[in-house]
């Protein structure tokens, strides 16, 4: 049997002191590997556990629609135990019904300090960032309360009753996610030059795949970051565009930069989804890319629904050519 991490018993002695303070604290195993922590009728309302591939902050705490990482186990103790008492509380940012944004808030005494801020939508491209007609930015903000901290702890006026949460939801004008999608198009511009009529450069998560993709088409669905790693869809047509990369890397690949490698190859087959459903096609790109011995390449599909009476000829012909201006790049 593997042995856990020896990190997980970091959690352990930072959570021994506050377990001594506060008799009401949960302390236990969710699962190998992650430790739960709560109270009252919710024993398991958060976990910690390891995340290697973090270096710098490795330690994990997990709350529904919300992570946080941390570079010391206590910190992430810390963290929890403040949400556990209601010192934070989490905040989930929507766009509409797509989820945009997750932070903690925490109570210093005078205001609450946002930290620990995860992006749904892609930071990259400003596009995602932008209402469409008859929707709204909302935040929904959980406080818990499951247990009680010491009376020296700075606490909100406004808090739940002891053993309980809640949540409230407010209308916001403008995003709190700092995007950085307009400086993105600038510098994506700078590096790779116009794109193509109707077009527009986007980068993908952890930046790896450069391309191209229609004007006014927008990530729609749960997770801009899930794989494939984004959707595109325009506000009227039965037509959706994604995007799936993968690569066979080595152990140590040689950077490129920002600048990227060209495709060696674009491959694009068109075809019918089926004989039942011949007013359905499916446009299929393979991008393969080589850069030493590193070998990535990106499949991009276009699935389109021809019942609107809508020819999108225009936009297969556009994907084929600026396909080839994409870039693999290792940054």
């Amino acid at each position: 049997m593997d042995k856990p991490p020896p990190q997980l018993e970091e959690f352990r002695d930072a959570l021994r002191e506050w377990e001594a303070r506060v008799p009401s604290l949960f302390v236990g195993d969710a699962e190998p590997g992650v430790i739960a922590v709560g109270g009252g009728v919710r024993p398991i309302a958060l976990r910690l556990s390891i995340y290697p591939k973090m270096d710098e902050r490795p330690y994990l705490l997990d709350a529904p629609d919300w992570h946080g990482h941390f570079e010391t186990a206590k910190e992430a103790c810390d963290a929890a135990l403040s949400l556990l008492g209601g010192q934070s509380r989490i905040a989930n940012e929507y766009r509409g019904e797509s989820h945009s944004a997750a932070w903690r808030e925490s109570w210093d005494g005078a205001a609450y300090t946002v930290s620990e801020m995860s992006m749904f939508l892609n930071p990259m491209d400003s596009t995602e960032w932008e209402l469409w007609p008859g929707e709204a930015w909302s935040v929904h903000r959980t406080h818990m309360r499951l247990i009680e901290l010491s009376p020296d702890e700075p606490l909100p006026s406004e808090l739940p009753d002891l053993g309980k949460e809640q949540t409230t939801s407010t209308s916001v004008n403008e995003p709190m996610a700092h995007f950085n999608g307009m400086e993105a198009a600038s510098w994506l511009v700078t590096w790779y030059g116009e794109p193509a009529p109707g077009m527009r450069w986007t980068i993908g998560p952890h930046q790896s795949f450069v391309v191209q993709l229609p004007r006014g088409w927008r990530f729609q669905g749960e997770n801009a970051f899930s794989d494939p790693f984004m959707r595109f869809a325009p506000s009227v047509s039965g037509a959706v565009i994604f995007v799936t990369c993968y690569w066979k890397p080595v152990d140590e690949r040689p950077l490129t930069g920002r600048a990227g490698v060209l495709p060696v190859s674009v491959e694009h087959t068109h075809d019918k989804v089926s004989k039942e459903h011949s007013d359905q096609s499916l446009d299929t790109w393979i991008v393969s890319f080589v850069n030493g011995e590193d070998e990535m390449k990106a499949c991009v599909h276009m699935y389109q629904s021809h019942s609107d009476g809508r020819d999108l000829e225009w936009l297969r012909t556009g994907l084929t050519e600026s396909l080839w201006t994409s870039r693999y790049v290792n940054d």
